[in-house]
């Protein structure tokens, strides 16, 4: 009762979780990498494909990685998702998907 063992956290991505971001539209992308921070794509999509998570943004293939190598959480305010891993390099990046607003 006291002295439970800690469930373990489950950090891979599993799709069953991420399904609510699959065709999710995407108003732009930003990339953090250290201190610097980018847009590199706007008006595009997230999409779940063969265990990846893809985003495509004007045409184009901005950010293409496998589940298991990726940190996905969601914007307290909802309205964007985070996608962190771990570069070739050893630097930790982030990229923030900011979902597009429709009026319902």
């Amino acid at each position: 009762m006291f002295f439970r063992k800690k469930q373990k956290r489950d950090d891979g991505a599993s799709r069953e979780k991420l399904s609510y971001l699959c065709e999710k539209t995407v108003s732009y992308v930003v990339s953090r990498r250290r201190n610097d921070e980018a847009v590199i794509g706007k008006n595009g999509y997230i999409n779940l494909a063969e265990g990846r998570i893809i985003i495509c943004c004007e045409g184009k293939i901005i950010f293409d990685k496998p589940l298991d190598e990726l940190s996905v959480g969601e914007l307290m305010s909802k309205n964007g998702a985070t996608f962190t891993y771990t570069g070739d390099d050893g630097v930790k990046t982030t990229v923030i998907a900011y979902y597009s607003y429709y009026r319902k």
